[in-house]
């Protein structure tokens, strides 16, 4: 499924990218906007006009994400006083998108030669939100054109924004640009992010402003300045209007008590009111200090539960930003320790109590959990309490001890202990750094970009890399990244399958038809691209008789004792879904109890099959409609890694000392975590994979050595039996190697159809290029194949109604 959808993901992006070359004016005026080009920019700003002769010009610059279109309400009211100009803001609406500075500085540039456009000497300037930001730019810039100024719930000074300091405030932003980024080239939407109102271009408006030099521009400001506040705004603090107001000698105050960040939608008309007046009195600098005295005194209760929230994302990125937080005065070192903490042992009990309700969905065997509650015990306190400063062991542990039903009192008062110990620790560590690191910053200001990177690493460095080599797991899980990242077969497919999309779409061109593949195999729904039954295939080779794995689409625990016994079978048997991708879901059943549970935990339709002992080969086969015989492509060969027991050595300890099973530590340590700490006996054998699936384990050989004549002519008889089938791989089990060469006793649990892949490529001895070239000449025969069984009236699934097929396929699929 995962390299289905990756084939699609890499189709549609190509095309969203093709059809955005040929799209419309970037430009598009809402109802009602006029538009007016700037040459000296070359761009188009599209505003709103109010009109009203013998007026005077007030410009209402909106914030961000919003547009023009928000302050709808407040136009309305303020026209009755003014000729209203409300424009979309270059990056927003109507006006152009793509400019190369998105900060409020360049606004208030192209603000300032728009009216010089419209022959309008001077204006009032309302800002709201970050508009104040461009506000307060054309107040410095070209102050001669502003009449009037009005902060409108807006921001300003730098320290109060976010976390308080520009490099850490960038930091964010960069994050928040980098992940519209990728929605915006690396997301097939066809221009519909271009206007969604998070957006790329809304997330290089905050990236590229620095509101560093406004508090100085403040300072400078001469021009009557209204600042008005909603007393509970939490996108902007309150705490700036009273900085604002101090620093705007000739300021009027007007706080909304109760309010928050929506004024022009909840309060336009009092605004209008407020805004036409311009002449209240002033606030004195008195109540500023002692509205700051008492806003220091009430405990933060949004912030705590920002911080709280937070925790459940990342503990320790949580502390250092709670630490830095306080070492700014964004909030008491106190109150930050207090979050974190709640956090931190909330987080606790909620892993225990999910280990709880996985205990009851009976997913892990009984045996299972009196070992691991036998480890526990010997353990005892310790390694619960050890946990918490250990890298990538709590997370197991404390789901371990919810499964496992260890004493619950005992649990959460070492959870509580072990986060009183480390919580303050790393939080007053933040505190006094966080102090020392924005003196640095000030001292060394052209180099804190470089800094603030250098301490991201530093902190990633040792918690990923340096406080994991101190432990011997640690190491040898580091040295199982590596070999993850070095070695190719191991890449997660989204990287691994990037550069087929291109020659998947030179293929396209070539062929003239983006799904001519699916005529392929006219016998399978769409070629067997995904979404094909498994049964309804192994009926379609019911010709090739004995050499079919015998198996039964079945429903429920009834039917499946009625199939075992017609077939006089016995335990083991595999279940696996009817339509599934990559082994998922497919497991050998033991006994009657895990048929039961498996049957309950996937109420659909799922097969039957007996299972099939000895030696697993995957054999893909190809066949030209035109020619009399078809060849073999590939052949794999599987092996399934086995640990050796040495009488001294747990579970865990021999998964983490294999050369290969090391490489898959994460999933094999997963997949048995409750059986790590058991001993393998000496001499015993411990099968780690018994299924021949890649990403489950098993290791994949090249086996083409083993192609034999009699082997060739075996797979071209039974494929022929299946009429329709021209292209796909064969999974099969086999008694000995030399039943598999002389194609006798040859047992087909699977049939794959036109996305199977040549498998033998994962083998460890190919390089990179190897798979591609492997993988690009399989494509090149799904093409051509497909074009010669359409030119003979074989149905080609249109590109609509296969990506519907995909889409509710993927609502069905079991992963």
């Amino acid at each position: 499924m995962k390299r289905k959808a990756l084939g699609l993901y890499l189709l549609l992006l190509l095309a969203s990218h093709f059809a955005l070359l040929f799209k419309q004016p970037e430009t598009s005026p809402l109802p009602g906007q006029k538009t007016l080009r700037l040459s000296a920019d070359n761009i188009i700003i599209a505003y709103f006009d109010s009109a009203g002769k013998n007026k005077p010009v007030l410009l209402l610059i909106h914030g961000s994400p919003v547009g023009a279109a928000m302050l709808g309400p407040l136009i309305n009211e303020l026209q009755v006083y003014y000729r209203v100009l409300t424009p979309s803001l270059p990056g927003f609406e109507g006006s152009t998108r793509k400019i190369p500075d998105y900060s409020v500085r360049a606004h208030g540039k192209y603000l300032t030669r728009f009216l010089e456009a419209l022959k309008i000497k001077s204006a009032s300037v309302v800002g709201y939100s970050m508009g104040s930001g461009v506000a307060i730019e054309m107040a410095h810039q070209a102050p001669e054109k502003t009449d009037a100024l009005v902060l409108l719930s807006g921001i300003g000074v730098q320290e109060q924004e976010l976390l308080g300091n520009y490099y850490l405030n960038h930091l964010l932003h960069g994050a928040q640009l980098g992940f519209f980024w990728i929605l915006h080239n690396l997301t097939p939407h066809f221009g519909f992010w271009d206007y969604f109102p998070l957006n790329y271009y809304y997330a290089r408006n905050f990236y590229d402003t620095d509101q560093r030099p406004l508090r100085d521009y403040l300072r400078k400001i001469t021009k009557p300045t209204l600042i008005i506040h909603g007393s509970a705004d939490i996108l902007v603090p309150v705490m700036a209007a009273y900085e604002h107001h101090r620093l705007v000698r000739n300021s009027v105050l007007r706080i909304f008590p109760g309010e928050g960040h929506l004024l022009p939608l909840e309060k336009p008309r009092e605004l209008a009111r407020q805004i036409s007046l311009m002449n209240q009195q002033n606030v004195s600098f008195t109540d500023y200090e002692r509205y700051a005295a008492a806003a220091a005194k009430p405990f933060p209760w949004f912030l705590l539960i920002v911080i709280v929230l937070a925790t459940f994302v990342s503990e320790d990125l949580t502390c250092i930003a709670a630490g830095i937080l306080a070492a700014n005065g964004n909030i008491a070192l106190h109150a930050a320790i207090v979050a974190c903490f709640l956090g931190l042992f909330i987080g606790d009990i909620l892993l225990m109590l999910a280990g709880r309700l996985f205990r009851k969905t009976r997913l892990v065997q009984k045996e299972s959990i009196q070992s691991a509650r036998r480890w526990l015990e010997a353990q005892g306190t310790y390694a619960i309490f050890a946990s918490r400063f250990l890298p990538g062991t709590r997370l197991p542990l404390y789901l371990a001890i919810g499964v496992i039903g260890s004493k619950m009192t005992r649990s959460v008062l070492v959870f509580g202990a072990a986060c009183m110990v480390w919580t303050p620790a790393l939080v007053v560590l933040a505190y006094f750094t966080g102090e020392a690191a924005f003196a640095t910053l000030e001292k060394y200001n052209h180099a804190a970009p470089f800094l603030i990177i250098s301490g991201v690493v530093f902190y990633l460095l040792l918690r990923k890399i340096l406080i994991p080599l101190l432990t011997w797991k640690g190491r040898r899980l580091l040295y199982s990244l590596w070999l993850r990242m070095t070695h190719w077969e191991f890449w997660p497919p989204w990287i691994f399958y990037i550069p087929l999309g291109f020659y998947f779409a030179w293929l396209i061109l070539r062929y003239r038809s983006p799904t001519i593949f699916t005529a392929a195999n006219p016998a399978m729904p769409d070629g067997g691209v995904i979404g094909e039954s498994k049964s309804a295939i192994l009926k379609g080779l019911s010709g090739a008789g004995r050499a079919i794995a015998r198996f039964a689409l079945i429903r429920d625990m009834g039917e499946l004792i009625r199939f075992m016994q017609l077939q006089k079978l016995k335990f083991p048997v595999v279940l696996k879904p009817d339509v599934g991708e990559r082994g998922n879901g497919v497991a050998v059943i033991r006994s009657k109890s895990e048929a039961e549970k498996y049957l309950h935990e996937n109420p659909l339709p799922v097969i039957a099959q007996e299972y099939i002992p000895g030696l697993e080969f995957g054999v893909f086969y190809y066949r030209f409609p035109d020619a009399q015989n078809g060849e073999i492509f590939a052949i794999t060969d599987k092996r399934f890694p086995v640990l050796f027991g040495d009488g001294k050595s747990t579970l865990e300890e021999l998964i983490l000392r294999d050369a290969r099973a090391v490489a898959m530590a994460r999933f094999h340590l997963n997949k048995y975590a409750a059986r790590l700490g058991e001993i393998v006996p000496a001499g015993e054998n411990f099968p780690l994979v018994e299924l021949g699936t890649h990403c489950k384990g098993s290791l994949f050989l090249d086996g083409m050595h083993l192609k034999t004549q009699a082997l060739a002519q075996k797979i071209d008889v039974i494929s022929q039996k299946y009429e329709g089938f021209y292209f796909g791989r064969y999974d099969i089990r086999v008694p000995t190697l030399a039943d598999f060469q002389q194609g006798k006793n040859l047992k087909i649990v699977e049939l794959n159809g036109v996305t199977s892949e040549a498998t033998s490529i994962y083998d460890p001895a190919h390089s990179l290029w190897h798979a591609y070239r492997v993988l690009g000449r399989q494509w090149r025969l799904a093409f051509a194949i497909g074009q010669q069984n359409a030119r003979r009236g074989a149905p080609v699934t249109p590109l609509s109604f296969l990506l519907r097929n995909l889409l509710s396929s993927r609502r069905l699929d079991v992963e």
